[in-house]
């Protein structure tokens, strides 16, 4: 399909003026395509994770091992069956390089 930009074009929703480069707390929240359950499903009121969802989980977790500069709030974070809320914390106790 060629570009068209009517389509295609994806509108910034960052706030104008705000400096992202500046150490803040960030929410996140990545969504699957179309919200297809790909990282596994709620039962019983708990969530279980499938191989993709343990594949999601434990990358979390190795973010902050590979990226030393970020600095994360391991514990704000949950793994659903079509999207991930991360809670970013960089409080600047660590620099980019």
């Amino acid at each position: 399909m060629p570009y068209n930009r009517r389509i295609h074009h994806r509108r910034s929703i960052r706030l104008k003026g705000h400096d992202y480069t500046q150490p803040a707390a960030y929410f996140v929240t990545l969504c699957t395509h179309k919200w297809a359950h790909l990282f596994g499903q709620v039962v019983d009121g708990g969530m279980q994770l499938n191989e993709c969802g343990e594949i999601v989980r434990a990358e979390w977790f190795q973010t902050a091992v590979v990226r030393p500069y970020v600095v994360l709030n391991l514990d704000e974070f949950v793994v659903m069956p079509n999207h991930n809320p991360w809670h970013h914390l960089d409080c600047g106790e660590r620099q980019r390089q």
